[in-house]
């Protein structure tokens, strides 16, 4: 299955090239479906475990029929992915300098306020704070998406202006005081054009294995250095007694999830549906008019009560809520619906930005359920999409 898995990736690394976003979005569900194996062949693991779960056996028929759904969904996303363009058509626009001036000042001084009150948290204490500023973060993550945005274009046929950067260091200023790993990839996402492009391709190379280490060591890093661990103790702490794996980067929680549902968990109770009666507890939820948690919150409570009181959380499982869904057919039919997704949005690169916003979304459903990723994205991207499209376009041919 890993084999078919890699002629899959190896398909659309060959059409779309090494830093595509096709090939990003597979080879990320790639990577949480077989990073077990990868673990247990280079490093020997033959067991996931995390407290309050099943542990998982690398030799279990469990673990193979993880690997199958997987790949059913790598089969329906290669199959619709590999019938789109390898070029697409980006957009350099013309702003109405004054609107755009406000709005980028504006984002920046609130990524910097809210870096700034981040600084020196603890993880839960930092989920605390933004929980009560919650409208005021949401501001400035449509400021972080929207630079997603602007580097995706300039780096295709332009420059960034002061405040564009200015922006931008900001963002970044954000991703390091809040200690998580998001907003470095949405920059690697923005900065994808640039990549493909540049002539330099083993340079590109390194840097990116540079970053992936980088990234895949920072959470720890944050959390030691959040717990006051001091600067001497950090290399014997995260790397000399810190244990790498593949599967422990994140997909583990994913794929202990999904082995309690392939066993029959009573974890997933009432869940069936979750498409439809998600969205509508969603929504009751953010209009105050009910009382509703996520499923991942719902699960971590039933998981570990004390644990969930105290605001940790677990993360879910985009191919586990497809199963809620439509059950066997739930991955395959997700890979088809991901891809085609992609590729309409890629069509249209010359009206709006969706391409790139969509593949935000694409990534994140890898470990989270749709309605979180809607609630948290659909306002910032179609506030993002709509300032894009009232642009004047000169159109930009990128291959």
């Amino acid at each position: 299955m890993i084999l078919l898995s890699l002629f899959c990736v190896f398909l659309i690394k060959k059409k779309f090239g090494l830093y595509s976003v096709e090939l990003i979005v597979l080879f990320v569900f790639f990577l949480y479906g077989f990073s077990f194996e990868i673990d247990h062949y280079l490093f020997g693991m033959r067991e996931l475990g995390i407290p309050g779960l099943t542990s998982l056996e690398y030799d279990s028929s469990t673990y193979d029929i993880i690997k199958l759904l997987y790949l059913s969904f790598i089969v329906g996303y290669t199959a619709v992915i590999m019938g789109g363009k390898s070029m697409i058509r980006s957009s350099v626009n013309r702003y109405n300098r004054i609107f755009h001036n406000i709005l980028l000042m504006s984002w920046s001084v609130s990524l910097f306020y809210l870096a700034t009150n981040l600084y020196g948290l603890h993880r839960l204490e930092k989920i605390s704070y933004i929980a009560g500023v919650k409208y005021f973060h949401y501001f400035a993550m449509i400021g972080c998406f929207y630079s997603v945005g602007v580097l995706w274009v300039y780096t295709t046929a332009g420059t960034l202006n002061n405040l564009e950067k200015l922006l931008l260091a900001m963002v970044l200023f954000y991703g390091l005081m809040d200690g998580g790993r998001e907003i470095f990839m949405y920059v690697f996402l923005g900065l994808l054009p640039y990549l493909k492009k540049n002539q330099r391709a083993l340079l590109m190379l390194v840097l990116t294995v540079l970053i992936g280490v980088m990234l895949s060591l920072w959470k720890p890093l944050t959390a030691a250095i959040s717990a006051g661990v001091k600067w001497d103790e950090l290399y014997n702490l995260v790397i000399l007694q810190g244990q790498f794996s593949f599967s422990g980067l994140d997909p583990k929680p994913s794929l202990l999830l999904l082995s309690e549902y392939i066993n029959g968990s009573e974890l997933f109770s009432g869940m069936k549906g979750s498409y439809v009666f998600n969205m509508l507890g969603q929504i009751g939820s953010a209009f105050g008019l009910i009382d509703y948690t996520s499923l991942a919150r719902t699960i971590m409570t039933r998981v570990d009560q004390t644990a969930a009181a105290g605001g940790s959380g677990l993360a879910f499982s985009g191919i586990l809520e497809s199963m809620l869904n439509f059950s066997i057919f739930g991955p395959f039919l997700l890979g088809i619906i991901l891809a085609t997704a992609i590729r309409l949005s890629r069509s249209n690169m010359n009206v709006n930005m969706l391409y790139i916003y969509i593949s935000i979304i694409a990534l994140k459903l890898v470990r989270t359920e749709l309605m979180v990723v809607l609630k948290l994205y659909i306002l910032p991207i179609l506030v993002c999409v709509a300032l894009f499209a009232l642009k004047k376009n000169n159109k930009h041919e990128i291959r």
